[in-house]
């Protein structure tokens, strides 16, 4: 049996399949359009592709939004109620797009509809995902229909919510409207503030900031002096702006105050949401904790979660921002609704489109490139890794979340004094304070990092002193990285020891395949376009070196 999840109306869509109790394909509108980060459209060409490319009829068809949850979580206050009557309306619209969908793909249109409420997709993306028979379950985000943040018990097959905070008490909110007033864009900004924090002081605005977001006994408070909300986002007040000063316009000039109000920010942040964990894990009796929604996509955050509590296991699925509601919206239908038992642990991020050999060279040939097939291409690829050259590496599936692992990268060698500036420079087009992330080796992370560190670059953990130096490019300015431990048997852990045959160093820097303002790349032909328009100096595509 099959069970088809979406999410659309909001930001990030995607679409997930679900098959006999595990995922075979999830993707991303994003990708497809070059131009269109964080897409709201409604998914149909992610859609389209994963009913070509995967054979059986759907028989559930579930959405990751719900008009009863308005109500439920909202009241019956007039907002609540206009917000009803929207959501329903956008529903009706996305199932009347799904049919025409399954109508061209030659399906039967005679599906169950189901609306999962947007926190408890995101739980169930967190959960019923995750390694963990039973655990605590946290999401928290801008907002879903009214909720912004869950603490929730996971047993086995079901979830019960146990805690609910709503509007206007967002903890993704704040930092999103901050992130604004900081002249970065909402949800897609975050991460740069994240990243610009640790140049800053913190004390500067630590008081004004603990005064805004106040905690209570189970979590937190926005205080309505400090943000207005209008209707459904948060935005910093006249009162908050006079305390913090002017807002900085986007590509204004970086100032003190700006790294000391993200290093603030961000600082209240890590506060707030250890208090939550803890309560968590409170609330539950667990000593597993799993997380999901826009916040779990805060990896310095997530680090010291992973640090400072006593966790048997954290758990953070890797698609946490709305992208994963797709996947959690098809696993909550298949558990919570038709009772289902669960098989399916998600180890990789890998479920998207891939492009065989042959394809691949066809497109090399009719557009008479330089190109070539090694014999071995991981051997190729580390020398010239091992010569400084930066490679583009687009191999299999195309990944799903904001994280490229290995399956669309951009590598180097992270040990170059000046391949940070490079990168940021001459490839990515992007913020100059902006940090770059290492992949290694289980059996290296010992001894160049500290511990927490999993396959899906979800956390930061520390880089040993004396390696900081050399790993200068992976390093950011705390001594923090946000690190990957390849999983042994790809491409990317051959790669490795390839790379560490030659310079003695088991560890790559591996960015996103894409430029600043785009989606990562999808297909051969965005590679090849990203490739010619940037400082990239060799393509692995598929079995294939491209060469300028």
């Amino acid at each position: 049996m099959d069970v088809v999840g979406i999410n659309s109306f909001f930001h990030d869509s995607s679409v997930a399949l679900w098959r006999e109790g595990a995922l075979v394909a999830a993707l991303e509108e994003e990708r497809w359009f070059r131009d269109e980060k964080h897409s709201s459209r409604f998914p149909e060409r992610s859609l389209r592709w994963v009913l070509s490319a995967w054979e059986g009829d759907p028989r559930h068809v579930a959405f990751g939004l719900s008009a009863r949850a308005c109500l439920r979580e909202g009241g019956l206050g007039r907002v609540a109620r206009r917000h009803f009557r929207a959501v329903r309306r956008a529903l009706r619209e996305g199932q009347r797009e799904a049919r025409q969908a399954l109508r061209a793909a030659g399906r039967s249109e005679e599906v169950v509809f189901h609306e999962v409420a947007h926190h408890d997709a995101h739980a169930a993306s967190a959960f019923f995902l995750s390694p963990c028979e039973e655990a605590a379950v946290l999401t928290w985000d801008g907002s879903g229909e009214w909720a912004t943040t869950t603490i929730s018990k996971g047993e086995g097959n079901r979830i019960r919510r146990l805690h609910t905070i709503g509007l206007p008490h967002s903890l993704g909110g704040v930092y999103g409207a901050l992130t604004e007033h900081l002249g970065f864009s909402r949800n897609s900004g975050e991460y740069k503030v994240m990243g610009l924090a640790s140049f800053g002081d913190p004390e500067r605005y630590r008081e004004v900031l603990a005064e805004a977001l106040p905690l209570t006994p189970d979590g937190f408070e926005v205080a309505p002096w400090a943000f207005e909300l209008s209707p459904f986002r948060l935005q910093v007040s006249a009162a908050l702006a006079a305390r913090l000063g002017a807002a900085r316009e986007p590509e204004g000039p970086l100032e003190a105050r700006h790294q000391d109000l993200a290093a603030a920010l961000q600082e209240r942040l890590e506060e707030v949401g250890l208090h939550l964990a803890r309560a968590a894990l409170r609330l539950t009796g667990s000593r597993n904790l799993v997380l999901a929604g826009g916040v779990a996509m805060n990896c310095v955050l997530n680090g010291r979660i992973a640090r400072e509590l006593d966790l048997d296991r954290l758990y953070v699925q890797p698609a946490s921002s709305d992208a994963g509601i797709s996947l959690g919206a098809a696993a909550w239908v298949w558990h919570q609704v038709l009772g289902h038992e669960r098989s399916f642990v998600l180890e990789r991020a890998d479920w998207g489109p891939s492009y065989p050999d042959p394809e691949l060279e066809g497109l090399l040939r009719a557009g008479r490139l330089r190109w070539r097939r090694p014999e071995r291409l991981v051997e190729a690829v580390a020398e010239l890794l091992a010569e400084g050259k930066v490679v583009g590496w687009f191999q299999g599936r195309a990944e799903l979340g904001p994280r490229a692992l290995g399956q669309r990268s951009i590598l180097a060698d992270p040990s170059r004094a000046d391949m940070r500036e490079h990168l940021n420079a001459r490839v990515k087009h992007r913020e100059a304070f902006r940090p770059f992330a290492p992949v290694t080796t289980a059996a290296a992370v010992g001894e160049r990092f500290g511990p927490g560190g999993d396959g899906f670059m979800t956390r930061t953990v520390e880089v040993r002193p004396e390696w900081r130096e050399r790993l200068g490019a992976v390093t950011h300015v705390d001594g923090s990285a946000r690190l990957q431990v390849a999983a042994e048997g790809t491409l990317l852990h051959d790669l490795l020891l390839a790379f560490a045959a030659r310079r003695g160093l088991p560890v790559l820097l591996n960015t996103s395949f894409n430029v600043r303002g785009e989606p990562i790349v999808l297909t051969p032909r965005d590679a090849l376009r990203c490739f010619f328009t940037t400082g990239i100096d060799h393509l692995a595509l598929g079995s294939y070196i491209v060469d300028k």
